[in-house]
């Protein structure tokens, strides 16, 4: 049995976010320094990504925990070294800072094509 490669699926997925999406950045919180009982936090780091942002329908929120002013967001997995956090990273989008409320990663075969954000 072949095993199908998703290197050119992730290439188109990588194009069609590139075109029609816009630039971001995932914020990662930095690891705290200094002695453990006088922590202080560290400098976040920033990630350049590339996104696109959809509002949900009503139908989507219906019955779900998703509120009325989250956003859904598709965000390229291309040239990313981190995976986004729904724990503590936010992610900027022009000049509004979101909290990522969920993750999934599209991730066939192991390889993270693209993630999908809710975010507030």
């Amino acid at each position: 049995m072949t095993t199908f490669d998703y290197a050119k699926p992730r290439a188109t997925a990588d194009r069609l976010l590139t075109r029609f999406g816009q630039a971001a950045v995932l914020r990662r919180p930095g690891e705290g320094s200094g002695d453990p009982w006088n922590e202080t936090a560290g400098t976040p780091g920033d990630h350049p990504v590339t996104v696109t942002v959809f509002d949900y329908t009503a139908q989507d929120r219906q019955g779900t925990a998703i509120q009325e002013f989250d956003k859904r967001v598709l965000m390229s997995a291309q040239g990313l070294e981190i995976m986004p956090s729904d724990s503590s990273d936010t992610l900027l989008i022009g000049e509004q800072e979101h909290a990522i409320i969920s993750v999934k990663t599209l991730a066939p075969a192991g390889e993270a094509v693209m993630f999908e954000l809710q975010v507030r």
